[in-house]
């Protein structure tokens, strides 16, 4: 008996993992083979919803009891929409847990077989982007740059002309590097920053009307180089002419300064275009990586690592969204924005089961009878006999450890299920097995059951009433615990955490 209630204490320490059934049987969501999970980010709520299918749809709001039930080996998980790459990013963190409401089942089914086997024994033995940098002015200006090379000029006639076209290509360059184009640079950004990604056209529009406005302006880059080149080109055809006057070697060194000035200026637009197209390249990948449902019209990407299945493993996906990407800085240049995590979430998969084992603990009730014997004098020969000393009769609770196999049906106020499980009262244990029915409300998570259970009992192997026995070892050696028939009808009540 001893060896029973430690089984029935072991069961119930199991039960310790079996919090997670009520996750399944409650807020499970079966995922049928091919279809995936699509999930919404609403960052007005700072929530996110959930949705079952082949295609998005109606999103359903998700907490942290949900569980979704693979039929098949892994499943695909999409956003919908795709969140804009210059305001968020995500990250994925797949762990696998052990299976723990199977072990603990497996468990406990080996704690009653090896319950069982000790009963039978027990009878036979009795970073950040690059900014646009400030450049400083050119020192003295085009005009004045012009005015000392035309008073140098006088005295060197041979190298006037050549002088003259450096003047002219510096009078050409002043407007263009007045406008640098960065207000329509920060338009453009605007524009593809303020994407929401809900409507696969209009997003689609918007990238492509960005990218005709950047190549205006790097056209228009473009032709500041040219000049700037051509510009340098003249400067060393000046520096080359046929004069012996110092003032020339001075006029090299001031339009040779003014040039660089010049060239640091057009880098820096450069460089503001070129995080610009840093900005629309994500955008625009995204745009691409991006699917639309035939049947709905939404629009999703796909989350990697897709979400794979190991034997007696339990997955889980971590979805962390951060507010990152980039943004304007306080002189309206381009630059990586700050990442801070703005949520997270983790999806918890299983593989699916249809029946869904969960170890319990309650009471039934039963009516048990067990045969006695005894030695006792023959009046009519003086010798021991074999004596019927009646039997003990039970009808009384008795303390069981159940393991129940829950029926999966989704959104269901009831699960039926099949069970097995020990009984112990006194030095009588039972075995039972039967049906019932789990709540899902109301009486939340009780579960009645009935069925039928079955004891060991001892019964005489050669020995028989009223025959002839030697002493009382004698009959303790014959007798033997066997399995009883007919079984007994119980009705039972449990209590599932």
């Amino acid at each position: 008996m001893k060896k029973i209630l430690i089984l029935t204490m072991t069961i119930l320490t199991i039960n310790g993992y079996s919090q997670k059934v009520s996750d399944i049987l409650e807020h499970g969501m079966l995922v049928k083979d091919k279809e995936g999970i699509f999930l919404r980010w609403d960052d007005e709520t700072k929530t996110i919803t959930y949705e079952i299918g082949k295609s998005s749809g109606n999103f359903d709001p998700l907490n942290s009891e949900t569980f979704f039930l693979l039929k098949g080996q892994g499943a695909n998980v999409y956003l919908s929409p795709p969140l804009n790459p210059l305001k968020f990013s995500s990250s994925i963190d797949t762990t696998f847990l052990p299976d723990a409401i199977n072990a603990a089942a497996a468990e406990a089914l080996g704690s009653i077989v090896s319950g069982i086997n000790s009963l039978k024994t027990m009878g036979a033995n009795a970073a950040g982007l690059p900014g646009a940098a400030a450049v400083p002015a050119a020192e003295g200006g085009a005009a004045a740059a012009a005015a000392a090379a035309a008073a140098a000029a006088k005295d060197a006639k041979d190298c006037s002309t050549k002088l003259d076209q450096v003047i002219k290509d510096f009078e050409s360059l002043k407007p263009l590097l007045e406008s640098d184009k960065k207000s329509e640079i920060v338009a453009i950004f605007k524009t593809l920053h303020e994407l929401d990604f809900t409507d696969q056209s209009t997003t689609g529009g918007e990238i492509n009307s960005a990218k005709t406005k950047r190549d205006v302006i790097d056209v228009y880059y473009n032709s500041i180089k040219v000049l700037l080149d051509t510009t340098g080109n003249h400067i060393d055809a000046y520096e080359g002419c046929n004069s012996k006057l110092n003032q020339k070697f001075i006029n090299v060194y001031v339009v040779r300064q003014m040039l660089h000035d010049a060239q640091t200026i057009h880098q820096n637009f450069k460089a503001r275009l070129d995080n610009l197209d840093k900005a629309w390249g994500i955008v625009n990948n995204t745009f691409k990586n991006a699917k639309t449902s035939g049947t709905t019209g939404d629009w999703y990407i796909q989350l990697k690592p897709r979400v794979n299945m190991e034997k007696e493993k339990i997955t889980s996906f971590k979805l962390t969204i951060y507010e990152d990407g980039y943004k304007l800085s306080e002189k309206d240049e381009i630059v990586k924005a700050d990442k801070k995590e703005k949520t997270s979430i983790t999806l918890k998969f299983r593989k699916f089961q249809k029946f869904i084992p969960e170890v319990s603990a309650g009471i039934a009730y039963t009516q048990l009878s067990f045969p006695k014997y005894a030695t006792e004098t023959d009046p009519a020969t003086g010798k021991l006999r074999v004596a019927d000393a009646g039997k003990d009769e039970f009808k009384q609770m008795n303390f069981t450890s159940m393991i129940n196999f829950n029926y999966y049906l989704r959104n269901s106020p009831i699960h039926p299920f099949w069970q097995i499980g020990i009984g112990a009262n006194a030095d009588y244990p039972t075995f039972l097995t039967g049906i019932g029915l789990r709540l899902n409300v109301g009486l939340k998570r009780l579960a009645f059951s009935m069925g039928y259970a079955g004891t060991w009992i001892n019964t005489l192997q050669t020995l028989k009433v009223n025959g002839e026995v030697a002493s009382d070892a004698e009959l303790e050696k014959d007798l033997k615990h066997e399995f009883s028939f007919p079984l007994k009808p119980y009705i039972g009540l449990q209590l599932n955490f």
